[in-house]
């Protein structure tokens, strides 16, 4: 809930049902709000018809029984809706990396994945770790089979551009369908620029030109990587889905919502949670107990940078001893 809709009929973020005419949405929400700020202005004629969906869902959430369970504070803020079933996910997903095969050994990868935000996980992975990480049937052909980086950002764009095309013929649906239940009263909204999708036809390609795909020197980390990026916009996805799905263990129902995919990875309340579960003398306990509140689990209150550098310390060694050629210095990194 906390990044779609939201109108003054439903302060802050509008919450969306899912069991009443007009929504066909596989989640709690049915769209994105975006736009409504002075830099994205184009985007305001979008208001007419979340404004009208958010009604729609605040009079079903108040008559219909199925939302009974639904409280008037969630309604009314429904960021606190959305974090408590974002936390119930996380425990979700913590408990579950917990029985994983050599959990052990790639917590501190895993914990510093969000709150270290690792850009190069082969940084943190010795080679004896790495060299089990090779499978990748969980990546499509087409992003194994690209010959070169602008063939594969080709792919990436023209799936961002066709995200915003459906975007854009789903507004035209909620436009035409609004218009019945208002009697056919005329709507002012103009199907030009969608939710979520406040920048012009091919703003995306010149977006992905500028990003660097093969940023490691592993091939299959930039795979994964290249494929969350194409499905979600985001490349973190990917870092979990190398840990994991590189050694066979498959992630992909990590997401909130009942069909397979990666559109969102965790919050950071996935490696408090997975903190909070590890024994008081556990290293990873010692290095990070001190981070954050059990009871304000949303606040971190140490110094990342020092922590980070231990984390990814701990992370080298879990494997075993390690040499000063398994973690060769960058060119930046000499200079």
């Amino acid at each position: 809930m906390q990044c779609h809709g939201g109108s003054e009929m439903a302060p802050g973020y509008g919450p969306k049902t899912i069991f009443d005419p007009l929504f066909s949405w596989p989640r709690f929400v049915h769209n994105t709000r975006m736009g409504t700020d002075d830099q994205n202005s184009s985007c305001k004629q979008t208001d007419t018809i979340q404004d009208a969906l958010d009604q729609k869902s605040l009079t079903a959430i108040k008559n219909n029984s199925r939302y009974k369970c639904i409280t008037e504070d969630m309604v009314e803020g429904p960021n606190t809706f959305h974090h408590a079933v974002e936390m119930l996910n996380s425990r979700r997903i913590a408990n579950w990396i917990r029985k994983q095969v050599a959990y052990d050994k790639y917590k501190y990868a895993i914990v510093g994945i969000n709150l270290c935000k690792i850009e190069d996980l082969t940084k943190w992975l010795p080679p004896v770790a790495l060299q089990v990480m090779t499978q990748e049937d969980t990546i499509p052909l087409s992003i194994k089979q690209s010959k070169d980086a602008n063939q594969t950002k080709n792919l990436i764009a023209d799936a961002w551009e066709k995200n915003r095309d459906n975007s854009l013929r789903v507004d035209q649906t909620y436009k035409d369908q609004i218009a019945l239940i208002e009697k056919n009263k005329s709507i002012n909204f103009e199907v030009e620029l969608g939710p979520g999708q406040c920048s012009p036809r091919g703003a995306n390609s010149e977006m992905i030109a500028n990003t660097n795909i093969t940023s490691t020197s592993n091939t299959t980390l930039n795979r994964y990587m290249q494929d969350s990026l194409l499905q979600s916009s985001s490349t973190n996805f990917g870092l979990y889905r190398f840990i994991f799905e590189s050694r066979g263990i498959n992630i992909s129902d990590w997401p909130m919502q009942p069909t397979p995919g990666y559109t969102n990875e965790p919050d950071e309340t996935l490696w408090k949670y997975l903190v909070m579960k590890e024994s008081k003398n556990s290293p990873l306990s010692k290095t990070l107990a001190h981070c954050f509140n059990p009871k304000d689990i949303f606040n971190t209150t140490c110094d990342t940078a020092r922590v980070c550098e231990k984390l990814q310390i701990l992370s080298q060694y879990a494997f075993g001893p390690i040499s000063p050629d398994d973690f060769p210095l960058s060119e930046a990194e000499k200079q």
